[in-house]
């Protein structure tokens, strides 16, 4: 691996770490203001509790995505190597052959780059559902706004209809 691409793989993996931690973090703390606050309806505690056990989820898959990219930089040497065995035997116009340890190394780093790949689906899929609960949740508050804007202002018409017509009567 060239030092360039160590560099750019370290700093991903010291990102991604960085951020999990971060949101981890948030995470505890908002769950814990959660407790200490009594005064919150129902469904803005479930709401709050469901996100911050969601964005939880996510910094754990992020972390078990960085330990698993970190790994595959120990294995980026053998894969290269195997290729350019590959590569010669197809340049002699030979089907390139592995021993039954490289098969096996094959299958690992297969695994490897599969499992890293769910778990970015999955860190997706998790951002996405965060999303359209987000979404639900504006939506309810903007609907309960406008039933309490509604009434305040049938009740301020009620209020100068009754006023007025104290005057005229």
């Amino acid at each position: 691996m060239n030092p360039a691409q160590l560099f750019f793989g370290i700093l991903i993996v010291i990102i991604v770490v960085g951020v999990a931690c971060y949101f981890s973090w948030r995470e505890i703390q908002a769950l814990a203001a959660l407790r200490r606050s009594p005064g919150i309806s129902l469904d803005d505690r479930k709401y709050a509790y469901f996100k911050a056990w969601r964005r939880l989820a996510c910094s754990a898959l992020m972390l078990a995505f960085a330990v698993l990219f970190a790994a595959s930089f120990f294995l980026e040497s053998p894969a290269d190597r195997l290729v350019e065995q590959g590569q010669a035997a197809r340049e002699q116009n030979q089907k390139p052959t592995l021993d039954p340890s490289q098969v096996d190394f094959v299958q690992v780093y297969r695994n490897l780059w599969v499992v890293m790949l769910l778990l970015l689906l999955a860190i997706l899929a998790l951002a996405g559902w965060d999303y359209f609960a987000i979404r639900r949740f504006a939506q309810r508050h903007y609907r309960q706004l406008q039933e309490e804007r509604r009434t305040m202002i049938e009740n301020e018409l009620v209020r100068l209809r009754s006023r007025h017509n104290g005057h005229h009567g």
